[in-house]
């Protein structure tokens, strides 16, 4: 156990993007730092008009992908005035989460936090996923 605190050293804003042609695989938003890392917050938008998308969340460890949580984005969630975007890291969607307000993803060196569309986006629509992270 350490005998001093420890704080961020570097502040990150993890971001993707997820776009019909990307399936349903997931791909990578955030990899941890050297020393590991904590994610505070992971918002969810998108500009779909007509449907709504499940995310699935999974930790990436040695190459596998280990599901944490599903949250539903909304129809035009953050983008159309009246839906707003989504929390993904949130202790009710996701119980294990770190509990503050949003909740806290740590990861140790070598792990990703990891995300996937479980249908197709529709179009030229998109999910866009940005977060506030930091590296030890």
């Amino acid at each position: 156990m350490s005998s001093a605190p420890s704080f961020i050293a570097t502040p990150r804003t993890p971001a993707v993007a997820f776009v019909n042609a990307d399936g349903t695989t997931f791909k990578t938003v955030f990899s941890a730092g050297i020393n590991g890392s904590r994610v505070d917050s992971l918002f969810g938008a998108s500009t779909d008009t007509a449907g709504f998308y499940v995310m699935q969340l999974a930790v990436q460890k040695s190459g596998v992908d280990y599901p944490i949580g599903e949250v539903t984005i909304p129809i035009g969630a953050g983008t159309n005035g009246a839906a707003k975007s989504v929390a993904l890291l949130n202790p009710t969607d996701i119980p294990g989460l770190t509990y503050t307000e949003s909740g806290a993803l740590y990861l140790e060196t070598g792990c990703a936090l990891r995300a996937r569309v479980k249908s197709a986006v529709g179009g030229s629509f998109s999910i866009a996923l940005v977060g506030v992270a930091g590296d030890y």
